[in-house]
């Protein structure tokens, strides 16, 4: 069975019950909105959910019912449903880059929530927080050293790696050749070892590969003719019409490329593949990734405003179970510090202020809004001196509910 077999084949019967309510035309119609991912992200990654996102966010239902009496009767039994004529698709949120072994290992996350759920304009991510924080303090806390299972560093290598060259980002020849030296060592660890079959593959091959992993991954269980078999046939089911990811290799060159479908069937269903690739590696961070990162976070910023995505904060859960030790360094500054000071438009992310939990965290909104607000006025500059006016405080913070208002999935 592929990973996360148990919690794909669950998740895929709510997604169904789901769709069936809806269709169905009840009163849930009028408050059931969106969807939201919020999982363990450690070791349950986007791609678990990939296909039901897409499958759920393509289904147009009617979201606008009211109730109306027959003939004037005041009898509640007599009250029918009727409909305006105004359809609407589901909304999406993921919680991504929340809970993260590494800040890449978070920034790929956020990527797969886009790419593989099919995220658009006007969906959320929520914390985001690989996005946000500041990479060398993050690597100086963990003293620049990482433990993570083989397969993830393998996995955050091959998307660096490919991720500079197309956002590009300029790396230093000997740090490009540590990560690569890093990547020959782990995959011939976990993959080359468990197939003789596999020479001759580029970073690049394996970093195509992962893209595929936003399909349903039965479809790779088979041998590569009837993979390509099916790939060729619609199927009637209208939930495994969405088994391949449509916005990844549409033309489907990657897909009928074997070496690629070898990786990709090896990653979901070779027992020594995920036994090796579980097992733990301590990684030294080499000298110069922390800049790497963080030009990269800068990147996907910029990518996320382009593409109208926008990011849910929660600031006493993002202090409690982050590396940040003061609220003036919460991400948000970084993804919209606008109307505190100049900034480029073009990386001002919509955020929003939130509780997250309130059964866990005991907050409420206006004490996050009151925290980020105390946070700015007690923010100093080396000096000594207030950095922020208490005006343009108040100016940002009416500024971010605006944008928490446009966010709500209300239609």
């Amino acid at each position: 069975k592929p990973r996360n077999y148990s919690v794909r084949k669950a998740s895929e019967k709510k997604a169904k019950q789901l769709y069936k309510l809806l269709k169905s035309g009840t009163k849930y119609n009028n408050v059931i909105r969106g969807i939201d991912a919020c999982s363990n992200e450690i070791g349950c990654r986007p791609e678990t959910f990939a296909q039901i996102f897409r499958f759920l966010s393509e289904q147009v239902f009617l979201m606008k019912s009211t109730f109306e009496n027959v003939d004037g009767s005041t009898d509640s039994t007599k009250l029918r449903m009727t409909y305006r004529t105004d359809k609407t698709r589901l909304h999406m949120t993921y919680h991504a880059g929340e809970d993260f072994l590494d800040i890449t290992d978070g920034l790929r996350a956020i990527d797969e929530a886009i790419l593989f759920c099919g995220l658009n304009r006007g969906s959320r991510l929520g914390h985001a927080l690989a996005l946000g924080i500041d990479a060398r303090d993050y690597y100086s806390y963990k003293n620049y050293r990482l433990v993570l299972p083989k397969q993830v560093l393998l996995d955050d290598l091959a998307w660096i790696l490919c991720k500079i060259k197309e956002y590009g980002v300029q790396i230093a020849a000997s740090l490009e050749s540590k990560l690569q030296d890093k990547f020959c060592i782990l995959f011939d660890e976990i993959f080359r070892k468990s197939s003789n079959d596999l020479e001759h593959i580029t970073v690049f091959d394996y970093y195509q590969s992962w893209m595929l992993r936003g399909d349903n991954p039965l479809l790779y269980s088979d041998n590569f003719d009837e993979f390509k078999k099916k790939l060729s046939k619609t199927d009637i089911d209208l939930y495994n019409r969405y088994r391949v990811n449509e916005g990844v290799d549409e033309s489907h060159t990657i897909r009928k490329t074997e070496r690629l479908f070898k990786l990709c069937k090896l990653y979901h269903f070779n027992k020594s593949v995920r036994d090796v690739g579980n097992k733990q590696t301590d990684w030294k961070v080499p000298e110069g990734y922390d800049r790497l990162v963080s030009e990269i976070q800068d990147k996907m910023i910029k990518e996320l405003v382009r593409k109208g995505i926008c990011i849910e904060t929660n600031p006493s859960s993002n202090y409690l179970i982050s590396t940040i030790d003061k609220y003036d360094k919460h991400p948000i500054f970084r993804f919209n510090s606008r109307k505190l000071k100049e900034v480029d438009k073009n990386s001002s992310l919509c955020v929003s202020i939130n509780t997250d939990d309130q059964g866990v965290f005991d907050t409420l909104l206006e004490n996050e809004y009151a925290l980020m607000c105390l946070a700015l006025r007690k923010a100093k500059d080396d000096e000594g001196n207030a950095i922020y006016d208490i005006e343009d405080i108040y100016e940002w913070l009416d500024y971010v509910r605006k944008m928490g208002i446009e966010q709500a999935f209300n239609e």
